[in-house]
């Protein structure tokens, strides 16, 4: 009989002992760390096309992370964490996938909404550079509610 008492005193204990802690989100410093370490390996392409005059064009898609933006280093553009209109699921991203139709490598595009409208992120259009997007866009928009950014309602 006191072997059950102990038996059950102790999964009580351990039982309230687990419910009351808490995990802890990733703080702001935490996440630009980690956009600054693997955000642009995990969205970072290259895009080469070759036309039929026999000329070729190169575009390196990069992206650098700072505490209040994302700049898109192709075009110098600053996409403002405060302006991303953020969704918790990152499934409900636009996507689109981009055929090169022989000319250019195939790429994919993942949209993020901000208050100027649509951005687009380019990346190499297979699953493993898909799963490492999403993870760098679930970042992204944990920044951008830290920073404040207001939630996307629109689903549809």
């Amino acid at each position: 009989m006191k072997t059950l008492k102990t038996i059950i005193t102790a999964t009580v204990m351990l039982f309230a002992l687990t419910s009351t802690q808490q995990t802890q989100a990733q703080t702001k410093e935490e996440t630009l760390e980690w956009l600054q370490i693997n955000g642009n390996n995990y969205l970072q392409n290259d895009v080469e096309c070759n036309w039929s005059d026999g000329s070729s064009k190169y575009y390196s898609y990069i992206y650098s992370f700072t505490e209040d933006s994302i700049i898109l280093n192709h075009n110098k553009n600053k996409i403002f964490y405060k302006d991303v209109l953020f969704v918790s699921d990152i499934s409900q991203l636009d996507e689109e996938e981009i055929t090169g139709k022989g000319y250019c490598t195939d790429y994919l595009l993942i949209y993020i909404n901000t208050n100027s409208g649509k951005k687009a992120f380019n990346i190499k259009n297979n699953q493993k550079s898909r799963e490492n997007a999403h993870r760098a866009l679930k970042a992204i928009m944990h920044m951008a509610k830290l920073s404040g950014a207001k939630e996307n309602k629109q689903i549809f």
